[in-house]
């Protein structure tokens, strides 16, 4: 099963799930804006990234859900797309600013939760990394955040795993209110319908007085 297969049955179980009364379930809509995150909580949101003075930018490729909610909302392609095969690549760019008073701006590509059904969550915005392969062999952003996150205290190990596991978790506060939230999990997928582990990260805000992305 491809990774875009397994993903939209994911989504077809959770909306067999849900109740009958329910009678309407959708992803949250893809949204354009910044989330700048102040203060001194900055600073630590900014050491966990790996940034710097130095090092003040980083950018996350984005999963294949995020993306195509992104493409949902641009339609940038010369040929319109039914399903995520051949959709463009969506980054998302953390910089860190250090000058007082510090800062980090996060964007531009969010999926909105108060456009969510049925459990809408109105002010809280989120985005997922793409899978990386559990091994971390790989170079890629995403593979030099956990090999370092692994050594951290918090670090879930599992002698018996199962997907969707949440094996990380950090959260911070800005200045102004805006919540920040990152997560680690850990999923099965199944790749020329061969299963092999992979994690993800999410990363969840719910934004304060001086984000753009305020509903």
């Amino acid at each position: 099963m491809r990774k875009a297969e397994f993903l939209v049955l994911a989504f077809c179980v959770f909306i067999a799930s849900l109740p009958q009364d329910v009678v309407a379930a959708r992803a949250p809509n893809a949204v354009e804006c910044s989330i700048n995150f102040e203060g001194a909580a900055s600073r630590e949101f900014a050491a966990l990234l790996g940034l710097d003075s130095r090092h003040s930018t980083l950018e996350l490729q984005l999963s294949e859900g995020s993306a195509w909610a992104v493409y949902l909302l641009k339609q940038d392609t010369i040929k319109p797309l039914s399903n995520m095969d051949g959709q463009p690549i969506r980054r998302n760019k953390f910089q860190f600013f250090e000058e007082r008073p510090s800062h980090l701006k996060i964007g531009p590509y969010f999926q909105d939760l108060g456009t969510a059904l049925p459990y809408s969550k109105p002010g809280y915005y989120t985005f997922t990394s793409d899978n990386e392969e559990e091994s971390l062999n790989s170079s890629s952003p995403v593979s030099r955040l956990l090999k370092k996150w692994k050594g951290m205290k918090g670090w879930k190990t599992a002698t018996q795993k199962s997907s969707g596991d949440e094996i990380f978790r950090r959260s911070f506060l800005s200045s102004d209110g805006t919540e920040a939230t990152i997560q680690v999990y850990s999923l099965q997928t199944y790749p020329n319908n061969v299963p092999a582990w992979v994690y993800y990260l999410s990363f969840t805000f719910r934004v304060g007085d001086n984000s753009a992305c305020r509903p």
